[in-house]
């Protein structure tokens, strides 16, 4: 937010675009961008029609959770996604995102992986070659793929903005898409 504020100061027109600022976080985030609180918003609503969300209750006593994602990712590219698309499976942190990773041999993303290593990952996830990506937070911003049908979270530890920003993923030209909260 320093290099933005940076900009505020700067004489000319500014356009700040999101789609997941909740209204109570706004003054916030006009004083972290350095922008007075007259600043002019303008809302619209983000409801998506084509997103399914449910939630998947487990006894980790008796239910491994590994095996419950492998099983639901199985499910969902045997019945739901057609063979183009891809999944995300959203985890609180980096061991959680390798173990998932390694059960499923899918891509990851998470601020430990080197540069290279990231984009091996990230380039066989979006070229299809690799059907999931396990991932923390760093990929619930920015990516603008139009084949995501599906995404997994393990907890929801940061909350509903959370939920939306990942789901903010699924597909954005339409078709039906999944939201699955363990």
């Amino acid at each position: 937010f320093e290099k933005i504020k940076q900009l505020a100061a700067v004489a000319i027109p500014h356009i700040f675009l999101t789609a997941t600022l909740p209204i109570r976080m706004e003054h916030d985030f006009l004083l972290e961008v350095g922008m007075p609180q007259s600043t002019r918003i303008i809302r619209t609503p983000t409801f998506r029609s084509n997103i399914s969300y449910s939630i998947v209750r487990y006894d980790s006593n008796v239910t491994a959770k590994l095996r419950l994602i492998r099983d639901i990712a199985k499910l969902m590219e045997s019945y739901f996604m057609s063979e183009d698309q891809i999944g995300i499976i959203f985890a609180q942190d980096i061991a959680d995102v390798e173990l998932i990773a390694q059960a499923l041999h899918c891509s990851r993303s998470h601020s430990h992986l080197n540069a290279v290593d990231r984009a091996r990952d990230y380039q066989a996830w979006i070229s299809g070659d690799v059907r999931w990506m396990a991932a923390t937070t760093t990929l619930t911003h920015g990516i603008d793929r139009p084949n995501i049908a599906v995404c997994i979270f393990l907890h929801l530890v940061y909350g509903l903005l959370y939920l939306v920003q990942g789901s903010g993923r699924l597909l954005r030209k339409g078709g039906l898409s999944y939201c699955i909260t363990l």
